[in-house]
């Protein structure tokens, strides 16, 4: 699964582009940003919902500062909204712990996207960045070997790749 809290940040792209929130609907949060379990309109209260909406304003002001350390504190507080028990097993000869996550697939949800923030920060090598394609500006991880990738995905990068050989095209048909 990709990191939750870029799937989060990248969220606002559907509210900026006059479209539906995609963070009331339950589907898309299902499919987005769980990995287990199911979520319904039901299971949020309008106080979990509003959490959810802030947690996606902490994580982008994280992601557009790049000041973590500022942060940590509201971090906290939603990874401590999880509640996890240790269980341990005996399989093929050997002791196995793991584990086993409370009954609160929304209080999960929002400390698996904090946990996710840290995990990029955790890791000095990664580096997020924001898409160069204006219509876009979705956040990504730059894997790239020199870390110079400027968008998000091929589509994006042929997009603006066509746009400004159309446009060089058309200024010299007009020289």
């Amino acid at each position: 699964m990709d990191n939750r809290a870029i799937i989060l940040a990248n969220s606002i792209w559907f509210l900026e582009h006059n479209k539906n929130d995609v963070l009331t609907d339950f589907q898309w949060i299902n499919d987005n940003l769980l990995n287990s379990g199911k979520l319904t309109a039901e299971d949020f209260s309008t106080t979990e919902l509003e959490l959810l909406f802030d947690l996606r304003k902490l994580v982008i002001e994280v992601l557009e500062t790049d000041e973590f350390c500022n942060y940590i504190e509201s971090i906290n507080e939603y990874m401590a909204k999880a509640s996890f028990k240790h269980k341990v097993i005996f399989k093929n000869d050997q002791l196995i712990r793991y584990h086993v996550s409370g009954n609160n697939l929304q209080e999960q949800l929002l400390s698996k996207v904090a946990s996710d923030l840290v995990k990029l920060y955790i890791n000095t090598q990664t580096i997020v960045k924001r898409c160069m394609n204006d219509e876009c500006q979705f956040f990504y991880v730059d894997n790239s070997k020199n870390k110079s990738k400027k968008f998000c995905s091929n589509r994006c990068s042929n997009l603006i790749k066509v746009r400004r050989h159309r446009k060089n095209k058309s200024q010299q048909d007009h020289i």
